[in-house]
């Protein structure tokens, strides 16, 4: 579970009411990726939970206009959606909701596929380029492995019009109460448990998780963690906090 609403009361933003992700249907039909959705969900039953009423349809794959969130939100070289298709939100369709939902005074909380950040991060503010990624479509040999960091957490401080893009895009990260104890072993894990939350927990640090098999998936927890402010690192990870 994400505590994205402790990260928002830390710094005195707006509450998550509302929680978005990639649909995971693909423009031509055929089935998408579902690791957004899924990893989107208990934030969205906690966020209905708490304003109601659920739906049974969170996280949210679609505008209120009923346009569904494929992950390049038609950008110029976007897949083409099939005739029998649902029909796709544009980046101004997004960024017309959110302003909205701020304006009434929620967060929202997005969750998105790696090769389509970029093109997220443009609908949210237009112009904005600094997400790794392609920002053109379709994916270029030169940018088609340039990917943005799977744990960075990307955060748009609303300005009462629009949105300001993150400065720098990598101060916040996502990082989990589990972690490898080289003094130990390679292979030690430790955790999940406590309240110690640790960024890149993968073998040399690559930031993927250690296996935890799914006795300890109901344990695991994670915390948006700022990366100014870390704590000593280890090995697998390049610090932690609290």
């Amino acid at each position: 579970m994400l505590d994205a609403d402790g990260f928002g009361s830390a710094h005195n933003y707006c509450p998550v009411e509302f929680v978005y992700s990639t649909y995971n249907i693909n423009p031509n039909g055929t089935p998408g990726t579902n690791n957004p959705l899924e990893t989107a969900q208990p934030l969205a039953i906690a966020a209905c939970s708490a304003f109601g009423p659920c739906t049974g349809s969170e996280p949210r794959v679609r505008t209120a206009l009923g346009r569904y969130l494929y992950e390049y939100l038609g950008a110029e070289g976007a897949p083409k959606i099939c005739q029998k298709c649902q029909p796709g939100a544009e980046g101004s369709d997004l960024r017309a909701e959110l302003i909205a939902n701020a304006n009434g005074g929620s967060s929202s909380a997005i969750f998105w596929t790696s090769q389509g950040l970029n093109v997220l991060g443009q609908a949210i503010v237009p112009g904005f380029t600094g997400i790794p990624g392609c920002s053109m479509l379709p994916t270029k040999d030169s940018c088609k492995n340039v990917k943005a960091p799977r744990n960075t957490a990307y955060v748009f401080v609303f300005n009462g019009t629009g949105f300001e893009p993150p400065d720098p895009i990598t101060q916040y990260v996502q990082c989990f109460n589990v972690h490898i104890d080289f003094a130990v072993s390679q292979s030690k894990i430790v955790g999940p448990e406590g309240t110690t939350y640790y960024c890149g927990n993968g073998k040399g640090g690559t930031g993927d998780l250690p296996e935890i098999g799914e006795k300890g998936l109901p344990l695991l927890q994670g915390k948006i963690c700022d990366t100014s402010n870390l704590e000593g690192a280890g090995y697998g990870y390049y610090g932690s906090c609290q």
